[in-house]
């Protein structure tokens, strides 16, 4: 049986969107976007939590938070918290003192870690964030299962929530398609105003793209389905879907990638008759994993690779 340390601390979480504390002071709920266009981000700077862990055998004194941000290698950003006392075996969240907007695109590496008195450096957790023109995402762009949407057994919707704090232009989804995805499967986007007044969140459908047919070089790849006309957004909160219909042969699914904030990711049972739940159909379940589908802004995203992306 070792003897504990007197002093260790550990960070628990991470974000960069504020998610547990910050969001408090905006207009959103602090999602974490992975892919976030210049001018959502000049509006909604990136704003730095953690949650801390004292786990040794002594109280710890003058604990923070602190962040660094680098950018092709240079330090571009650095911040902390206010200090506090953290007792043995507790946790606390901490808020960094100042937000973050890049200044030009490009990708960010993220570096959060804890220090007290008497630690000068916890453990290192990062993240990785990428400043865009028109892309808006939430996933961490690598393909970690699926959700079949257009089924056997029905036609689902797989969705993403986005806050919209500076108005622009929705002009498509774009959609990663499971590698397991038959050819010839119809599939479609559709966008949802989210509407929370009346203290449950309710979907407004306000447009939806033609259906697009699944090509065999589609399967584990992007594509991007565009609305007939962009759709200008006021300040508030969108979600983007994509969509299938009930087929016993022709079925496909959507990746997903990093895990989800509760109730920002959803799945739509339109009650054909998968019954992903207990409450009747029709009805939206949130999932605990983040679908790889963005919301595209401003004019037409020529390529989702970062070294393409521009404004007509």
């Amino acid at each position: 049986m070792s003897e504990t340390a007197p002093y260790v601390l550990e960070v628990v979480d991470q974000n960069h969107g504020g998610w547990d504390i910050g969001y408090l002071s905006t207009n959103g709920v602090g999602m974490d976007y992975t892919y976030k266009p210049q001018i959502q981000s000049d509006a909604n700077p990136y704003m730095f939590e953690m949650t801390l862990a004292n786990l040794g055998a002594q109280a710890l004194h003058g604990i923070r938070m602190n962040i660094d941000v680098t950018s092709n290698g240079t330090n571009v950003f650095s911040s902390s918290s206010d200090t506090t006392t953290l007792p043995v075996m507790d946790t606390a969240s901490y808020l960094a003192s100042q937000t973050y907007a890049p200044a030009v695109l490009g990708q960010y590496e993220m570096s959060f870690y804890g220090s007290s008195n008497t630690i000068p450096m916890s453990d290192v957790k990062t993240m990785t964030a990428f400043v865009t023109d028109t892309i808006y995402g939430r996933d961490n762009n690598t393909p970690g299962g699926t959700w079949r949407v257009g089924r056997n057994c029905g036609g689902l919707q797989l969705a993403n929530k986005f806050d919209i704090y500076a108005a622009d232009d929705i002009t498509s989804v774009s959609a990663h398609i499971a590698d397991y995805s038959i050819p010839g499967a119809f599939i479609y986007g559709i966008l949802y105003e989210v509407d929370t007044t009346g203290g449950t969140s309710s979907y407004i459908p306000l447009a939806q793209t033609d259906d697009y047919t699944i090509q065999a070089s589609d399967r584990d790849n992007w594509v991007t389905l565009g609305f007939n006309q962009p759709y200008f957004a006021i300040p508030g909160m969108y979600m983007v879907a994509v969509g299938g219909y009930m087929h016993p042969l022709d079925t496909f699914g959507i990746s997903v990638s990093g895990e989800a904030e509760p109730t920002m990711s959803m799945i739509y049972d339109d009650g054909s008759g998968c019954d992903l739940g207990s409450q009747p159909a029709p009805f939206w379940y949130w999932v605990s994993n983040t679908p790889m589908i963005r919301m595209n802004l401003g004019y037409e995203v020529v390529s989702l690779s970062l070294i393409h992306i521009r404004r007509c």
